[in-house]
């Protein structure tokens, strides 16, 4: 056959047969990379979920008041230092 110009002439059995094979073989690959896709899509939407949440909790949250002194803060500082000046 090779050199006489006639083209390879298969077998309707062995095409079908290297047909399937490649089939199997496509299925496996997409298979397997849907798998690696699906996984990362949920350790994605975990993650998403977790920055979302933290977000929503310091939105939420009450800021901390700073404490009050009892000394009544900077102005009767001055005022006990300076005594009786002002009076």
């Amino acid at each position: 056959m090779a050199g006489t110009g006639e083209p390879n002439k298969f077998l309707p059995s062995e095409v079908l047969g290297s047909a399937k094979v490649a089939a199997e073989s496509a299925q496996t690959t997409v298979g397997k990379q849907s798998e690696k896709v699906g996984t990362a899509a949920g350790e994605a939407k975990k993650t998403v979920v977790e920055h979302v949440d933290r977000a929503a909790d310091h939105v939420h949250s009450k800021p901390e008041e700073p404490p009050k002194s009892e000394e009544g803060g900077v102005l009767d500082g001055v005022k006990k230092a300076v005594g009786g000046l002002f009076k």
